[in-house]
């Protein structure tokens, strides 16, 4: 029904029912006239959203989230050089091969050790265990993989049957027994042994330093990463 025309009301003014033709009730009819069609309008509107809405979603599960929902890289430039340059438990590394990014955390464990060898195989070290702390740095490529890694070994616990000496010992072991010696040659924090681990498919290198004052240094590379590097590496270890 529309708001003006004149037979729609002349309409009324004929039907068979007693209500008066008032100012009062031609108002109220036009109201409800007006309501319906807003309601019919709505109604359409909101269909037209919900059909626009249910492209867009399948869209989104055929295409994926857009640039925006990218995830940030494990670690940024400005992280991995901010690491680099500290202090690994103790000791500076003054030289490091250009091209790697460090991991911004550092691995710290503190775990029980036996003869030539860790004993990560346990949950935690006993109360009677010798115990060492343990602090990794891993390096990797721009594009990808781990390439380098650095640790520091120190005795902790000592115990009646296990000194301090004898732990570092046990350290170094962890690092060269069953691997195939190459060389020994000093540094400036102590003495180093170079080891390859020669497996079915590649072999990599380990410059394994006992310092003076009985930690034990690991610099240890993949495949890719040449002999003399390491060397570099562990010939500029200072304390820091």
């Amino acid at each position: 029904m529309s708001d003006n025309r004149p037979d729609e009301l002349a309409a009324l003014a004929d039907a068979d029912f007693d209500l008066p033709l008032t100012e009062d009730l031609v108002s109220r009819v036009r109201r409800g006239v007006r309501r319906r069609r807003a309601a019919r309008a709505a109604a359409v509107t909101t269909g037209a959203f919900a059909a626009v809405g249910a492209v867009v979603l399948a869209v989104n599960l055929v295409t994926g989230p857009g640039p925006s929902a990218t995830l940030p890289p494990a670690a940024s430039a400005s992280a991995s050089e901010r690491v680099a340059g500290l202090p690994l438990d103790g000791f500076r590394f003054g030289f490091l091969p250009e091209g790697l990014r460090a991991d911004p955390r550092d691995s710290v464990a503190s775990v029980a050790v036996a003869e030539n060898r860790l004993r990560d195989d346990i949950a935690a070290p006993g109360p009677s265990d010798p115990t060492a702390g343990v602090t990794t740095r891993r390096y990797e490529r721009a594009d990808g993989g781990s390439a380098l890694w650095l640790t520091v070994l120190r005795p902790q616990r000592a115990t009646p049957t296990a000194g301090a000496q004898l732990i570092t010992e046990w350290l170094a072991g962890s690092r060269t027994a069953g691997r195939k010696p190459i060389e020994t040659f000093d540094v400036p924090v102590g003495r180093a042994e170079l080891v390859a681990h020669v497996g079915t498919e590649t072999t990599n290198h380990d410059v394994v330093i006992t310092t003076d004052d009985g930690a034990v240094i690991s610099v240890m590379g993949d495949e890719r990463v040449p002999v003399e590097t390491l060397k570099q590496v562990a010939l500029g270890i200072a304390r820091g």
